[in-house]
């Protein structure tokens, strides 16, 4: 299936992208490919489950397992 994020949601690290979810408070990092994108989403084909709960700002400077503020997210 495919999961539609918004681009402000994904970033690179070291030329891959990754998306970050919140788990239990904590910031997990997936690698994702894209299938297509448009102006402002992406469809991401592999690497995040639906259900997710995507972190969409803040996320620049995050680091996997990073406590994450709720107010990021989405």
């Amino acid at each position: 299936s495919v999961i539609v994020i918004p681009k402000e949601a994904l970033v690179l690290r070291s030329n891959k992208k990754v998306v970050f979810t919140l788990e239990d408070g904590v910031a997990k990092w997936n690698y994702v490919k894209v299938l297509d994108e448009n102006s402002t989403s992406y469809a991401i084909k592999k690497g995040l489950k639906l259900g997710d709960t995507i972190i969409t700002s803040g996320n620049m400077n995050l680091s996997h397992d990073a406590r994450v503020n709720s107010t990021f997210t989405q």
